[in-house]
């Protein structure tokens, strides 16, 4: 049986226009993540065999930080204040369904399901209690927080 939370659920709109604010932040490291790779391979084309093999290995180290960065964004943020810079400029937190914060546990399978699911996030709009399938995954709601 599924607990009812005091207090007002997200509306799909509020949880987009947040989720388009994290994006928007994560886009940017992404741009500067792409600049150093960039930079690291056009520095690397004159040097020697040697060199260019550590380079490749910087580039490949490159590429994995940015999902590694986004995996430790959300989940930081959400298990730290319960709320991304996103959520913060909208007023919503993520709570587990009895209201507590959100665990390491929670938070990561809650970034998998965002991961895994993504395209299901329409659902949020016709749920009753406006969640998606990564918050039933997790149990977890998105509520509006006093200002």
């Amino acid at each position: 049986m599924t607990e009812e939370l005091a207090g007002e659920y997200a509306s799909f709109w509020e949880r987009f226009f947040a989720f388009t604010i994290d994006c928007l932040i994560l886009l940017i490291l992404a741009g500067v993540l792409l600049v150093l790779y960039v930079l690291l391979g056009t520095s690397l084309s004159q040097a020697d065999p040697e060199t260019q093999a550590m380079g490749a290995f910087s580039q490949l180290i490159i590429l994995f930080l940015w999902p590694a960065a986004c995996a430790l964004y959300f989940v930081i943020f959400w298990t730290r204040y319960g709320q991304t810079p996103g959520k913060m400029v909208v007023s919503l937190k993520v709570v587990q369904t009895d209201g507590s914060p959100l665990t390491l546990s929670k938070a990561f399978v809650r970034f998998i399901g965002y991961l895994t699911i993504w395209l299901l996030f329409p659902m949020i709009a016709f749920d009753s209690r406006k969640q998606g399938l990564h918050d039933k995954m997790a149990r977890t709601y998105v509520v509006r927080v006093a200002q």
